[in-house]
């Protein structure tokens, strides 16, 4: 952590990656190592280790959230809407969740879904 804190996401990522090999159900290594590679611009890694990270903790609404963020700026709408869907059942008062599954649904052609989600989101925010 000392060195994703110092802004030195390559010696980070080794020592996230170290202790994912060490012991492959350590939650906060997979998440950390997600950050780091989600700061230093590397999508597809940064997915993968969220991804991960869901595989031992699945209702983890940050990672929810950021594996959905990712997914829906790569457009991979059906991964994006699996993720969004699990967090807005987890959250559902969270009006940024319904926004985004929202934008999902309308990337999907779902529009009454989608319609849905936004004024839900609105009357969340109102």
């Amino acid at each position: 952590m000392t060195q994703y804190r110092l802004k030195r996401p390559d010696d980070a990522i080794t020592s996230f990656a170290a202790s994912v090999a060490c012991n492959p159900q350590f939650f906060p290594a997979d998440r950390a190592l997600g950050d780091a590679y989600l700061e230093k611009g590397d999508d597809n890694r940064a997915l993968a280790a969220y991804e991960a990270a869901l595989k031992i903790q699945p209702d983890d609404p940050d990672i929810l959230r950021a594996a959905g963020h990712l997914c829906m700026k790569h457009e991979l709408n059906q991964r994006a809407t699996a993720l969004l869907e699990r967090l807005v059942q987890l959250q559902p008062g969270d009006p940024e969740a319904k926004a985004d599954l929202g934008a999902v649904y309308g990337a999907t052609g779902e529009m009454e879904k989608a319609e849905r989600q936004f004024r839900d989101a609105l009357a969340l925010n109102s």
